[in-house]
Formats: structure tokens, C-alpha cells, sequence
């Protein structure tokens, strides 16, 4: 939800930008759209772990991941209508530069992850849902024209700061750190999800 708010602050125009910002703290983040994208950050990430989950689970639970994958799909689609609607009157030059291109390729992804569901095709489910988030995110930096922060900062004018390098790298050596033994262990169960234990036992698909 905080993702979505703070991309559609940066697409409104209501943050402004002079070497430090301008506005007001929260100057962006309160607006419908501002709100709907959230929403729609939300459901879409709920979205894609449902149906990446279809494929991880078996018999009820299966079933249970399609229908929840199938509502969050049913929810997506109206609200982010409605987001558009809303970019219109918050946030128009980027409602102007979104390409509707992406927005029909994203609603064919759309019919055919559902189509996927229904027919209980798990792979190609994920498949068409992550073309489906892909094309959105393209469309939203489409949309952005270059734009760091509209409508002042653009990214070849984007460049860091001194004070910022130098806390670069002890940053992403804390960071890589935890993040890489967190992911080794996050790889290494959801990759042992079949065979025998030390004892011999079969593992649990499902702990």
C-alpha cells in the first residue's frame, strides 16, 4: 500500500523538487489517486502470490489459491479502472503519457490468467500474470516521460550525490549481508519439497 502511495506522489506533480524537496510532506500522497494506487499495488501483489502459490500446492489447497487467486484478479480489474479515472483529474499529464497499448496487451494477460485458472493450468497462469504486472509497470514508467518526480526531476538529471556513494557500499554490504543468507534459506526449503529426510521419512509438501 506505502508503494503505491509514494509512486503515485512522484506521478502527480504535487511533490516538487529543487535540489531538496519543496512541498509539503505529504504533498501527493493524500490524493484519490494517490489512494487508488495503492489499493491497486495491494491487490495486484495479492494477486501474484495466489496464483504463484497455485503451482506450490496440491488437492484442496490448490483449489483454494485458484479461487483466491481468481477474486484478487476480479478486484484488480475495477480498481484499477478506477485508478485511471482518478490519475485523470489528480495526476493528468500522467494520465495523458500512459500508453493505452500497455493497458490492452495487460487486459489480454488478464483473460488469459483467468482462463489459465479456470482450466487449472498453474504455469501458464504465472505466465500470463507476470506479463500481466510487467506491462503495468512498464506502462507506469511510460508514463512517467523520464520523470524521477514529476515535474521536476528527471533522471539524467537524477545524478547522486557525494554524501550518498559513500554510504553506498557499507549499505549494500550490511544489506547483502542479511538478504543473502535470508534468500539461501528461503531457496533451499521451497526447493526440498519432495524426497526422504535423514530418517527416511518422505518430507511434507506442505509444513
Amino acid at each position: 500500500l506505502c508503494l503505491g502511495l509514494t509512486l503515485a506522489a512522484l506521478a502527480t506533480g504535487d511533490t516538487r523538487w529543487a535540489g531538496e524537496i519543496k512541498s509539503g510532506f505529504l504533498a501527493g500522497w493524500t490524493t484519490g489517486f494517490a489512494l487508488g494506487v495503492g489499493v491497486f499495488t495491494t491487490t495486484v501483489c495479492a494477486l501474484l502470490a495466489a496464483v504463484y502459490l497455485v503451482l506450490e500446492t496440491e488437492g484442496a489447497l490448490r483449489a483454494d489459491f485458484r479461487r483466491v487467486a481468481g477474486v484478487a484478479q476480479a478486484i484488480t480489474v475495477p480498481v484499477g479502472a478506477v485508478t485511471l479515472l482518478l490519475a485523470r483529474r489528480d495526476a493528468p499529464e500522467f494520465a495523458a503519457a500512459f500508453p493505452m497499448s500497455s493497458l490492452a496487451l495487460a487486459g489480454a494477460a488478464t483473460t488469459f490468467t483467468l482462463w489459465a485458472l479456470w482450466r487449472d493450468r498453474g504455469q501458464l497462469a504465472r505466465l500470463g500474470v507476470g506479463a500481466q504486472a510487467s506491462l503495468i509497470v512498464l506502462g507506469w514508467g511510460a508514463g512517467m516521460e523520464g520523470h524521477l518526480v514529476r515535474p521536476d526531476l528527471v533522471i539524467h538529471t537524477a545524478g547522486a550525490r557525494p554524501e550518498v556513494l559513500a554510504a553506498l557500499l557499507p549499505a549494500l554490504l550490511v544489506g547483502g549481508a542479511l538478504l543473502i543468507p535470508a534468500l539461501w534459506y528461503l531457496y533451499r526449503v521451497f526447493g526440498n519439497t519432495s524426497g526422504a529426510d535423514s530418517n527416511g521419512d518422505k518430507r511434507s509438501r506442505h509444513p
